[in-house]
């Protein structure tokens, strides 16, 4: 009775050390997915120079994730199909986050999912895409249309809109 006495506190004693730890783990995943989509809308807009043709970052919030799509000609026009590079392809966030995306120039595409344009000139529509985590904590990277690089918001998208006056 005594073993089993002692192996119920060792098991609660490591619980109590563990679990609070599971939300660093989490908090550590938002940081990464947020500094990696940073990465990637740079990456974008550099390569849409570069190439001098229009790309598209297709955010996808019901399954918490992006990918990357570039602007090819085709016998009906120019139509958005799937990057050829790797780095073009869907990332899919972390377990536990999702994505939320705002901005007045948002395209909205037939299945459901967002897109955000980037130009040749190295212009992109404006856009907030939050990563949220399950406990709450929300990170918001911001394309803003002439800035190469997004900038990366501690915070969630719904403060940084008010603050600007937009919806």
């Amino acid at each position: 009775m005594l073993e089993l006495a002692l192996v119920l506190t060792l098991i609660g004693l490591l619980a109590g050390l563990i679990l609070p730890r599971l939300g660093v783990l989490q908090s550590v995943g938002l940081d990464a997915a947020a500094r990696k989509l940073s990465s990637r809308i740079l990456l974008i807009r550099e390569e849409s120079a570069l190439r001098g043709s229009w790309m598209r970052l297709v955010l996808d919030p019901e399954h918490a994730s992006y990918e990357v799509e570039v602007m090819q000609p085709t016998a009906d026009g120019p139509t958005f199909v799937p990057g050829p590079d790797p780095l073009h392809a869907a990332v899919r966030l972390p377990s536990g986050i999702g994505l939320a995306a705002y901005g007045p120039d948002l395209e909205k595409l037939h299945d459901g999912r967002l897109g955000t344009l980037f130009a040749p000139d190295g212009f992109a529509s404006p856009s907030a895409i939050e990563l949220r985590s399950e406990d709450g904590r929300a990170i918001t990277v911001v394309v803003e249309p002439a800035s190469t690089r997004p900038t990366v918001i501690d915070g969630p998208a719904a403060a940084l809109l008010a603050q600007l006056g937009v919806g």
